[in-house]
């Protein structure tokens, strides 16, 4: 029977992985990375009229904040595996996560000697399941977890300074029309949005470009700032965890 320190153990996979987020966060205050940015000369077109902000001053993200995160992204789902075999330790037990109901019956057979009720928890956590979160598999936290886990294997985390959600301009005297803000990868002669205004005016913009770093457009949370979304990971797999203790004693 797994036992109280088979749990702590856990826990302190966990405190490793966060140890390693905390680490990820101070080496980014640390660093001063600085991007400035400047309007070019506005552009009369047939469809309108716009002004385009550009990246003039970058500084490169440092090459050892992926690996940071590698390491973070490892641990905290290596967490739940640890959890699984200790209550099933079998050569293949390993924490299950089916994006589809067809994968549960394979998955399953992988821990069939664990608990029944264990069992049943961790096929209710499922990403098929419509009550385990996210509205559809590719939004529940578990299966984005597995998704960052799994590509770290292949390559190191892929993260950049981005443009979020909380950007935006204002206008003393009305005159945007609309602002179309860019997600991506924040580099030297990058544009920042594009602002189109009304014509035959000056307009005051005063740029609020909130920047951030995030994860690629590619991955499974597609420009989400990395920080915040990986807290969130954690305060997952902990409730995970925590849920799981009455089975060691």
């Amino acid at each position: 029977m797994p036992g109280i320190g088979d749990f702590e153990a856990i826990i302190d996979r966990l405190a490793w992985s966060w140890d390693h987020l905390q680490t990820f966060k101070i080496d980014v205050a640390a660093t001063g990375m600085d991007y400035h940015w400047v309007p070019l000369p506005k552009v009369e077109t047939q469809s309108g009229t716009y002004i385009d902000y550009v990246i003039d001053e970058a500084t490169p993200l440092p090459g050892h904040l992926k690996f940071v995160l590698g390491d973070c992204i490892h641990s905290l789902r290596a967490s739940l595996d640890n959890l699984v075999y200790a209550l099933c330790p079998t050569d293949y037990a390993e924490f299950p996560v089916c994006k589809v109901s067809d994968q549960w019956p394979r998955a399953k057979g992988k821990i069939k000697a664990i608990n029944e009720s264990a069992l049943t928890m961790l096929y209710d956590l499922q990403p098929f399941q419509p009550q385990s979160g996210g509205g559809t598999a590719e939004r529940n936290k578990l299966w984005i977890l597995d998704r960052l886990w799994n590509d770290d294997k292949h390559r190191a985390p892929h993260i950049s300074f981005a443009t979020t959600d909380e950007a935006h301009l204002d206008c003393p005297d009305g005159e945007i029309i609309w602002a179309i803000f860019n997600s991506d990868a924040l580099e030297l002669g990058t544009k920042i949005c594009r602002v189109w205004i009304t014509p035959n005016t000056e307009p005051e913009l005063i740029t609020q470009f909130a920047l951030e770093i995030t994860f690629d457009r590619f991955g499974p949370i597609r420009g989400s700032p990395v920080y915040p979304t990986l807290v969130d990971l954690h305060q997952f797999v902990r409730e995970i965890v925590e849920d799981f203790r009455p089975f060691f004693i």
